[in-house]
């Protein structure tokens, strides 16, 4: 069709699977600006895990092998997890493909920054070896990590209960790349890391392993001048050095350490936690942050469902054109069929009356109401109802004229169609004139003629052409289910398919209320052919509030466990996902953004990414020994707010930023201005109002851990006043 042309008129066309074949070559289209964006972020986490000292250590600091492992290790969870669920014959879907790495490396990447970062900072004791202080390291943010991991995965998991296929594949699939991500991340990349570390303390080249410069500038050296630095004394004995030592170890926010914290640290350190936690920032905060959610939750009755056909088309595509001409010149829509389930007598001259719309028929019948529906399409959705086949087959039994239409040979009581060459030994089937003298041995007897009989001029009710497709017939002629065929008016967009589907649903739930209350207990149901792909809208909302309510319960709940039974820190990161999910459901309407199912999986791995914003900050909050709140948001944000900004965020926005020179409408709308947008406001949230929240309402600290503090202080001072 594409090389046909015609001067007297112009063709447009389309085929069952055309939208579906037109979406996979666009993806396909697209690939090239895929891989530019995952490089991209690939190419950030391999430079940005080292910590560069000076130009003369570049090669030793940088670690760009450990970050193309920890990426590989991530590739890997999410093909492990694609192995096991097609080894359980549970498919996959083009989507999967599309969002879980985007999914798995944010979860993944944000462990691997705070894990990495965490020992950049990490003050290795005096005769301790590098298995120990990663050990130790560890034991410290391990339990966040795990916290994150195993809220996430029961969350996803739980999100599989959803009955929208899209959903619950994700979920799956989702859930298991990330446990298996952790389980790869918590022994095989810890196991890097502990090569990676000696190596750097052996001067030893990344990447090229077996290159070795001058251990005069080793870092572990200057490390050793530090403490020297700080003790009063340069003949340290054991006293004066051991306990000092392991204090300095356990403070990381002192001035003389710059050399080990690095760039982007001392900036939230020293300019930006001081400024979120001013006086008067913080109320600012709180008041933007609220007035932001309200306006989202207002905002949200107004996003609309569906997804247009056009913008799953690329530019050049046949499609276009024909949703062009489609709009410009149809005047009918779809055809739709009003299915009578079984439960009826056809035969019974009562029953009939139900159905039939010819003279006689009752008023409230099925044909009579669809045909009262057809004059109001603007209303109803349906433009027009065709000749219903019950009334045909009776008007072909009556029919009289030169030639009737029903008649059989006499001997072998066998069809003689109009059709014939011959007509000798011919007779009428019946001299029943009127519908009301047709027995029920006759109705089902001759029916299968009629759904058999091609029309012609002699008789023009056969019923081979237009119903010979709307009768099922059991084994003993009797009739199981029938239908009577319809069409919709004009449909163009994904709104109007809607309406209309749910116009007919409301149709035939009338009719059937009307065949019951007039005693019969049978079932009238509508379908047309775009009513597979639509019928997920009708319930979207209820999918999507009950998908993100069990995700958010499951990550208070697992919260509450892990944070040690802390209920207002659970309440607080599930608050949190809470407003991000919100806002970004409002944002879905300001940028015009329909919910389906693309976008309803982006809002359930969104939920999984706030958390990556959330837990590690909230959990930091509760292990700071700082005795009030605002100190030990502060110190939360600075410590553990540069790992996630750098982890995440930095490592995000590159790659999203390419997916928005995509020429695919579908990535443009559903993958970079959502993706932009679970970034952006996760950030936002996560290193802005959570910190601020915390401050104000956060738990109270640690008493443990406070007299764990106050006993390493008096310590100190015992220590120092030995050494002086």
């Amino acid at each position: 069709m594409k090389t046909y042309k015609s001067k007297w008129f112009n063709v447009k066309y389309r085929a069952e699977r055309s939208i579906e074949d037109e979406i996979e070559r666009e993806s396909k289209s697209d690939i090239k600006t895929v891989v530019i964006s995952y490089m991209i972020m690939f190419f950030y986490i391999a430079i940005a895990l080292g910590r560069v000292r000076n130009l003369k250590n570049i090669l030793i600091d940088m670690k760009v092998s450990l970050g193309i492992a920890g990426v590989i290790l991530v590739a890997l969870s999410v093909w492990a997890s694609i192995g096991i669920f097609s080894y359980m014959r549970i498919p996959t879907t083009l989507i999967i493909f599309e969002v879980i790495p985007f999914l798995v490396l944010a979860v993944g990447v944000d462990n691997i920054f705070i894990l990495t970062q965490s020992i950049q900072r990490d003050r290795r004791l005096i005769n301790e070896d590098v298995e120990s202080q990663i050990g130790r390291i560890v034991g410290r943010v391990g339990p966040a990590m795990l916290l994150t991991s195993v809220s996430e995965s029961i969350a996803f998991f739980l999100g599989a209960l959803t009955p929208m296929p899209a959903v619950r594949l994700f979920s799956l699939y989702a859930g298991m790349s990330v446990l298996i991500d952790f389980l790869l991340q918590i022994t095989i990349f810890i196991s890097l890391i502990t090569l990676d570390q000696k190596r750097t303390i052996q001067n030893r080249f990344d990447i090229f392993y077996c290159i070795k410069i001058s251990n005069k500038n080793n870092h572990e050296h200057n490390r050793w001048k530090w403490f020297k630095k700080n003790s009063k004394n340069n003949n340290i004995n054991s006293l004066e050095t051991t306990t000092p030592i392991t204090i300095e170890e356990n403070k990381i926010d002192d001035d003389n350490t710059h050399e080990i914290d690095g760039f982007l640290y001392r900036i939230f350190k020293y300019n930006y936690a001081p400024f979120i936690m001013n006086d008067y920032i913080r109320p600012l905060v709180i008041f933007i942050f609220f007035t932001w959610l309200a306006t989202s939750i207002a905002l949200i009755p107004y996003v609309k469902i569906g997804l247009e056909q056009n913008i799953t088309m690329a530019k050049d595509s046949y499609m276009i054109e024909y949703f062009s001409a489609l709009k410009q010149y149809l005047a009918v829509g779809p055809p739709v069929y009003f299915i009578i389930k079984p439960g009826i007598n056809y035969a019974n001259i009562t029953a009939s009356n139900m159905i039939c719309s010819s003279a006689g028929c009752s008023s409230q019948s099925i044909a009579n109401q669809l045909g009262i529906a057809s004059l109001y399409p603007a209303e109803t959705r349906i433009s027009q109802i065709g000749t219903t086949w019950l009334d045909d087959y009776y008007d072909w039994l009556r029919h009289r004229g030169s030639t009737p239409c029903c008649r059989l040979y006499e001997n072998t009581r066998e069809f003689c169609s109009t059709n014939s060459v011959s007509h000798k030994n011919c007779h009428v089937c019946t001299r029943s004139t009127t519908r009301e003298n047709i027995t029920q041995e006759e109705f089902q007897e001759y029916l299968p003629f009629f759904l058999k009989d091609n029309p012609n001029i002699k008789c023009a009710k056969g019923g081979h052409a237009a119903h010979g497709s709307s009768v099922n017939l059991y084994r003993n002629q009797s009739i199981e289910t029938s239908l009577i065929m319809g069409y919709h008016s004009l449909l163009i967009s994904s709104n109007d398919f809607i309406d209309a589907m749910q116009q007919a649903y409301s149709l035939t739930s009338n009719i059937t209320n009307t065949l019951k209350n007039s005693g019969y207990d049978i079932e009238v149901f509508p379908y047309s052919i775009f009513y597979v792909f639509y019928e997920q809208y009708l319930t979207i909302w209820h999918d999507a509030f009950m998908n993100l309510a069990i995700s958010a319960t499951a990550i208070f709940i697992v919260t509450f466990i892990l944070l040690g039974l802390d209920i207002i820190s659970a309440f607080i990161i599930t608050l949190t996902i809470a407003m991000i999910t919100c806002d970004m459901i409002g944002m879905m309407y300001l940028w015009n953004i329909e919910l389906n199912a693309i976008s309803l999986v982006n809002l359930v791995m969104s939920v999984g990414i706030s958390l990556e914003f959330c837990a590690h900050i909230c959990r930091d909050f509760l292990l700071s020994s700082h005795r009030s709140r605002l100190k030990r948001a502060e110190h939360a944000l600075a410590y553990m707010g540069s790992s996630v900004f750098s982890g995440i965020t930095l490592t995000k926005i590159g790659g999203i930023v390419v997916l928005g020179f995509s020429h695919s409408q579908l990535f443009h709308i559903f993958y970079f201005r959502m993706f932009i947008c679970i970034v952006s406001f996760g950030a936002a949230h996560g290193l802005i109002f959570l910190p601020v929240l915390l401050s104000y309402i956060g738990p109270s600290p640690n008493r443990i851990r406070m007299s764990r503090s106050e006993s390493i202080q008096l310590q100190k001072e015992i220590s120092l006043t030995v050494t002086s």
